[in-house]
């Protein structure tokens, strides 16, 4: 009787003969797999070469038939009148959309906007109109923001007016101070070693300071990046611009002109002066225990009221 170890190498199967195995199974199914659809193909072009068949064997029937030739004539005849009516009827639809989007801009005045992308093509925006010397970037009655009181509470967008230096070419020398001695000469380079040794010395001074006063002594770390934003703005001509405090809230837009604000405010500081001008009567009655007259209004009353309305 065989052990159990010798049942076990009997049927161990190697790596090589399993990989074999595997992959003529595969091939196997692949096979099976190809013919299936093979059949299943044969099978539905059999069928479609049948429903021809069929097909012309009707036509040449009625062809040969009597009054077939006729009847044929009259069928494509009636099959081109269709197409041609209703090519004709999708040309007039067509037209009258076209109509219909005319009518609209004319109805709207509005000027006709491009898509973004489409805006920016150079072959719609030319340069050089109107002595320009880039393209027009003016923007059109849609794309206006900015909105100005037109009065009786209503706004309207703001027309920009032409820039004063259209057609000029801005020289960088307008912005940028320009060097007033050459690159790399000896002045240059003796005023440059100077100013940079006169620094370095202050420094060594106000290290020496903070260490016998017990201080402790500050390094100075300014990157690269730092210096050539300071060296910019001292060579530059442009004027810095204004803080604006974080606090600040714009005016909302009221709708109304300058002369019609003004209007609106003296109306209410007349009124104002009146209800004082009628508290200060009531006050000096209840006072004296009569109404005031012509001097006690100019002398006590009027600048009683003059007081409060400047506080």
């Amino acid at each position: 009787m065989k052990s159990f170890k010798h049942f076990q190498e009997d049927i161990e199967i190697s790596g090589k003969k399993y990989n074999d195995m595997v992959s003529k199974r595969q091939m196997r199914d692949k096979k099976d797999d190809r013919k299936e659809v093979d059949t299943e193909f044969n099978k539905s072009d059999k069928i479609e070469r049948m429903k021809m068949r069929k097909t012309r064997r009707k036509v040449y029937e009625d062809y040969d038939s009597p009054f077939s030739a006729d009847k044929f004539k009259n069928k494509v005849q009636s099959k081109l009148d269709s197409k041609e009516a209703a090519r004709e009827a999708a040309k007039e639809r067509e037209e009258e959309k076209e109509q219909m989007k005319k009518e609209i801009k004319r109805e709207l005045g509005v000027r006709e906007v491009y898509d973004p992308e489409v805006q920016s093509r150079s072959q719609i925006r030319k340069t050089g109109e109107g002595g320009m010397v880039g393209r027009d970037r003016k923007k059109s009655e849609p794309e206006k923001r900015r909105m100005k009181a037109v009065g009786g509470g209503k706004t309207a967008p703001v027309e920009y007016k032409r820039r004063s230096d259209v057609g000029k070419q801005r020289q960088s020398s307008d912005r940028v101070q320009a060097p007033t001695k050459e690159r790399g000469s000896a002045e240059v380079k003796q005023s440059y070693a100077d100013k940079v040794k006169a620094e370095r010395k202050k420094a060594a001074q106000a290290r020496i300071a903070a260490k016998k006063s017990g201080e402790q002594v500050k390094k100075t770390t300014t990157s690269k990046k730092d210096t050539e934003k300071q060296a910019s703005k001292l060579l530059s001509t442009k004027k810095p611009e204004k803080k604006v405090d974080p606090g600040y809230k714009p005016q909302k837009a009221s709708g109304y002109t300058r002369q019609e604000r003004m209007k609106i405010t003296r109306k209410g500081e007349t009124m104002l002066k009146g209800i004082m001008k009628d508290q200060e009567n009531a006050k000096y009655k209840k006072e004296t225990g009569r109404s005031p007259d012509s001097e006690a209004k100019r002398k006590v009353i009027i600048p009683r009221v003059q007081r409060r309305m400047s506080t």
